[in-house]
C-alpha cells in the first residue's frame, strides 16, 4: 500500500475543496497547511494513521505548518491557489479514508485563512507546542490531546468555535449546542455553507 505523503495530500485538497454557497473559496496557503493538518489530525484521531507518511507538523506564529507542504506552496503567499494550477495527485485509499477527508473539509473549509488560523491557536496542541517552543507538534499529542477527546463518539460533540460561531450560542458562556456524533456536526455545516449536489 502507498502511503500518502503531505504534498499529496495537500495537492488532493486542492482539488476536492467543495464549493461554498458564497462561491467564494479563500484557498491560501495559510489555509492549505490547516486544511491539512486538520485532516491529517481527524484521521489519526479516527484510525487511519497508516495511510500516512512523513508528516510533521511545527507550531509556527501563525498555526500548525507542514515544512514539505510550505516548500511547494510558498510562491503563493496569500494569494488564491486554483485548481488548474496544480497537478491532481496519484493515490488510492480506501474508500472510508477518503470519505473521512473530505467531512474534514466540509467542516473547517468554510473558514477564511484567518478564521482557520485562529481556530488553531485555540486549541491544545499548536498552543502546548509552540508556548513550550518545541520543534514539533508530537504525533501523539493531536491524537490524545485534542482530536480523540475532541470528537469522542460517547459524548455530545461542540463544533470548532469559529465554525459555527459558537460565541452566539452560549448561554451564561456554556455552549449550548452539541452534535450525536462528528457526521452529524459534518452534516450540519455541509447544508450552512456548501452547495450541494
Amino acid at each position: 500500500m502507498k502511503k500518502i505523503n503531505p504534498t499529496q495530500l495537500s495537492m488532493w485538497i486542492v482539488h476536492n475543496l467543495p464549493e461554498l454557497n458564497s462561491g467564494i473559496n479563500e484557498l491560501t496557503h495559510l489555509k492549505l497547511q490547516k486544511l491539512a493538518y486538520y485532516c491529517y489530525g481527524i484521521s489519526l484521531a479516527k484510525g487511519f494513521g497508516n495511510y500516512f507518511e512523513n508528516f510533521t507538523f511545527e507550531p509556527w506564529k501563525h498555526g500548525p505548518v507542514s515544512r514539505e507542504i510550505y516548500d511547494v506552496f510558498k510562491s503563493y503567499g496569500s494569494k488564491n491557489i486554483e485548481k488548474d494550477q496544480i497537478e491532481k495527485p496519484n493515490f488510492e485509499v480506501p474508500e472510508e479514508v477518503e470519505s473521512l477527508l473530505l467531512k474534514v473539509l466540509y467542516l473547517y473549509g468554510s473558514l477564511s485563512p484567518w478564521k482557520i488560523r485562529q481556530q488553531s491557536h485555540l486549541e491544545e496542541p499548536w498552543k502546548n507546542s509552540f508556548s513550550h517552543g518545541d520543534f514539533a507538534i508530537d504525533d501523539s499529542e493531536i491524537m490524545n490531546s485534542f482530536f480523540q477527546k475532541y470528537f469522542q463518539p460517547d459524548k455530545r460533540i461542540k463544533g470548532p468555535e469559529f465554525v459555527f460561531d459558537l460565541s452566539s450560542f452560549k448561554l451564561d458562556g456554556i455552549p449550548t449546542v452539541g452534535y450525536v456524533s462528528f457526521e452529524e456536526l459534518v452534516e450540519t455545516a455541509k447544508m450552512i455553507y456548501f452547495k450541494t449536489q
